[in-house]
């Protein structure tokens, strides 16, 4: 699983752009299937939905609305 993280991170940085989050990707591995979470920099996930919550930290979490935090 770490091997296909550390690809994952490799490949989003070269198909979409730089890693904005300086050399830093935290994962939190969950064993319920329902919970998953992306944060700028890293995730807490299931293994299932692990590669899509990664991708988070290329989209999604950089556009926020502007009340947010």
């Amino acid at each position: 699983m770490a091997v296909d993280l550390e690809n994952w991170l490799i490949n989003f940085e070269n198909d979409v752009g730089p890693y904005i989050h300086n050399d830093r990707f935290v994962t939190l591995i969950w064993d319920n299937p329902s919970r998953s979470m992306e944060y700028d920099g890293g995730t807490t996930s299931n293994v299932a939905a692990l590669k899509h919550e990664t991708f988070h930290s290329w989209f999604a979490r950089g556009v926020k609305p502007a009340r947010q935090a």
